[in-house]
């Protein structure tokens, strides 16, 4: 303990030599931690945690495409209505 007493001291006093240096150092810091704090959050809550559904691997995206045309990942309110309404193969669409 002693030792550790020592070494913070002269830590201390090296970072009041230079306060330019203990400045940038402290920002570094905060930036780093600041980064890791907000990749844990995105990746905690996008891969880690389990989908609030009952049974997540049932769950499907619907798209629609066109022939010879892109694949539009986003469908209309209206084809979603006539999709919901008339869908024998879903146990529901949200």
């Amino acid at each position: 303990m002693e030792q550790l007493g020592q070494d913070l001291r002269f830590a201390i006093r090296q970072l009041r030599k230079s306060p330019g240096f203990a400045i940038t150092a402290l920002m570094m810091l905060g930036l780093g931690l600041g980064a890791t704090t907000a990749i844990f959050t995105v990746v905690d809550g996008v891969l880690l945690k389990p989908l609030p559904y009952l049974h997540p691997q049932r769950i499907l995206k619907i798209s629609s495409s066109y022939q010879g045309g892109p694949d539009y990942h986003v469908i209309r309110d209206a084809q979603f209505r006539f999709l919901q309404e008339r869908s024998k193969s879903f146990e529901s669409l949200a």
